[in-house]
């Protein structure tokens, strides 16, 4: 990197207070010298920007829970492809994400549940932004995920602290009284153990103050919710980093959630799976040293439908990385949706639902298993849900948020 020089006298004066000493000398290096560069895409083009000192605080860890708090950019979709990937692809990569759980579990098992209530929680924030002009989208998500561990047996006043009961007595909104959402289906105890300390606690996972240390890879299906957040892939991967915090304190699980949420994001706007891996690996350098990025440079995208024994080599300890890996290789080189959904369930079926997003996300209705969609349990439920998504965040013909929306979707 060089030789460190000493802070200029402008860069002492306005982060003084904010950078140790090791961070100023980064600034100086990477910032000024441009030993290192930080890759962005901005409208559909590669931008090199030298590092800042909000990014290096981040490389340093100590400025990440910024994003996991109050939002105060505009979240409008302006740009023509994502605008048309959102409205259109979206809705099916949601859908074939639950459908191929369902393929693997013979009925929705508690990821795709989850999902359900992230999806529930996606259009409560635009309740909530209208209402109050705030953008939290991390906490309302963190309600949802409440309300679907009070769908497994924890009493509502001891699933929310006493802080907020007054606030929020009962559970509310339309999904919450579907009653099928209420069977318990083998949820992973990592979530049911971390989504119970904001109730006992009041603690939530943040980087400062991880929930735990868990990889399992049972956080990454739900943050399909995130990916149709922004046109740019940076707020797209913040916020599904935030919501993945929530229940996974350990940066395979969620990086991996981030990383999940950029390649579908790409594949809506119109991009391949390794475009996906480049704009992934963008954002994965300001966390550099994790599992993500080498798993995902590992992953070969091009050649017949992977073998057992080479997606096995790929299962590594079962993690979260382990998992977005099988997903990314069986999708790049199995195009037909049961065959890559059930391929890829061999090995590690939590990494089904991957597929299944990535599938719809590239393929839109063009690959949509009608078969398999008319015998999707709560088919009426998943399909309100996601094309509601898709209409808080770019509308869609004849439904689009209005006022009335705040009855099903209320913002708590």
């Amino acid at each position: 990197m060089g030789q460190h020089k000493r802070p200029s006298a402008a860069l002492t004066a306005k982060y003084a207070e904010l950078l140790t000493l090791d961070e100023r000398a980064v600034v100086e290096t990477r910032g000024r010298l441009g030993a290192r560069q930080d890759n962005e895409w901005r409208d559909g083009k590669r931008a090199a920007r030298y590092w800042d000192a909000q990014r290096v605080r981040r490389v340093f860890g100590r400025s990440s829970d910024e994003f996991c708090g109050e939002q105060r950019y505009d979240k409008t979709i302006k740009d023509v492809s994502a605008f048309h990937g959102f409205g259109t692809h979206f809705p099916t990569a949601a859908l074939e994400s639950v459908l191929a759980d369902m393929v693997v579990h013979g009925r929705l098992s508690s990821s795709a549940q989850m999902m359900l209530f992230s999806f529930d929680a996606v259009v409560r924030t635009e309740t909530a932004l209208r209402q109050t002009k705030r953008l939290t989208p991390r906490v309302i998500s963190l309600l949802g995920l409440v309300r679907w561990l009070h769908t497994q047996g924890v009493p509502w006043e001891k699933a929310v602290p006493a802080e907020l009961r007054g606030e929020i007595p009962e559970p509310t909104g339309w999904l919450i009284k579907v009653p099928e959402l209420f069977d318990r289906r083998d949820p992973d105890p990592v979530c049911i153990e971390a989504l119970s300390a904001f109730g006992e606690k009041n603690v939530s996972g943040w980087f400062s103050k991880p929930i735990n240390s868990a990889r399992t890879p049972s956080v990454l299906p739900r943050a399909i919710a995130l990916s149709a957040w922004s046109e740019i892939p940076e707020r797209v991967f913040e916020q599904a980093v935030a919501n993945a915090l929530l229940t996974h304190g350990h940066p395979d699980a969620f990086l991996s959630a981030g990383a999940y949420a950029v390649l579908v994001n790409t594949l809506l706007v119109g991009g391949t799976l390794g475009d996906g891996i480049e704009v992934v690996a963008g954002e994965l350098a300001k966390w550099p040293g994790s599992n993500v990025e080498r798993l995902l440079r590992s992953c070969e995208l091009t050649g017949p439908p992977p073998t057992r024994n080479e997606l096995s080599a790929l299962v590594e300890d079962g993690a979260a990385p382990n998992a977005l890996a099988l997903a990314l290789v069986v999708a790049a080189r199995d195009g037909d949706f049961e065959s890559s959904v059930r391929r890829v369930s061999e090995v590690m079926p939590v990494a089904a639902p991957l597929v299944g997003g990535f599938h719809g996300a590239r393929n839109g209705e063009r690959g949509l298993p009608s078969e398999w969609v008319n015998r999707l349990e709560l088919r009426d439920v998943v399909d309100r849900l996601v094309h509601d998504v898709a209409a808080v965040q770019v509308g869609l013909p004849e439904r689009v948020w209005t006022p009335e929306w705040v009855g099903p979707y209320p913002g708590f």
